[in-house]
């Protein structure tokens, strides 16, 4: 546990020993001294619901022990248990329950989901370094190809009667047709450059040669 992840559970700690506090005060205050067991005990949900949001089912023992609370001095004021005391117990451990399950839930999925979301970041990193991989194979290879391309049409350019302008005309189009492959590696070096916040600032540089 981190020290800030301590301090957070010191804080929350305090604030339901607080609540906590409260709640006891209204039951020996209220109910004990003015023999009243109702209306003070909706203040009890505020802390089965706020225990149940950061500790999930580890509320239950809180809504037990203010559930045995409350029943205990209804017994010690008439010597029996009110229908009124038995459903407000029942109560706060069926709020503890139902507050503690939601709170798993949605913190299982909240893991689910960051796990997913890792994965996910995994993959794309993964794609992302094999899309610079290929494009980099491909891009001297073809660079060649280019310039091989461009020396012999220059050469049958040059040298009248060696090949017919069909020919030239070809090899132009297959120049054209290189330099666009080469013009589509660039962009995608250049994409990946910009879409990689990790690559050392000369390689993305040399990527969007």
């Amino acid at each position: 546990m981190s020290e800030r992840d301590f301090s957070e559970n010191i804080v929350r700690l305090a604030i339901l020993a607080m609540l906590a506090a409260v709640c006891v005060f209204c039951e020996i205050v209220i109910h004990y001294w003015t023999n009243l067991d109702t209306g003070y005990t909706q203040f009890y949900y505020i802390l089965i619901i706020i225990a149940g949001i950061w500790y999930q089912r580890k509320t239950i023992w809180i809504a037990f022990f203010l559930a045995v609370l409350h029943l205990s001095v209804t017994y010690a004021l008439l010597s029996t248990l009110t229908w009124n005391s038995v459903v407000s117990a029942s109560m706060f451990m069926c709020a503890a329950i139902l507050v503690g399950l939601l709170s798993e839930e949605k913190e299982m999925f909240q893991k689910q989901l960051l796990t997913s979301k890792n994965e996910i970041e995994k993959k794309h990193a993964a794609l992302i370094g094999y899309m610079t991989e290929y494009s980099l194979r491909l891009k001297l290879p073809v660079e060649l190809v280019l310039d091989n391309f461009r020396a012999i049409y220059d050469a049958l350019s040059q040298k009248s009667g060696l090949a017919t302008q069909d020919v030239l005309d070809s090899i132009l189009i297959q120049i054209k047709n290189t330099e666009q492959i080469l013009a589509n590696l660039k962009t995608i070096n250049k994409a990946v450059a910009e879409e990689r916040d990790d690559i050392p600032n000369a390689f993305r540089e040399f990527l969007k040669r």
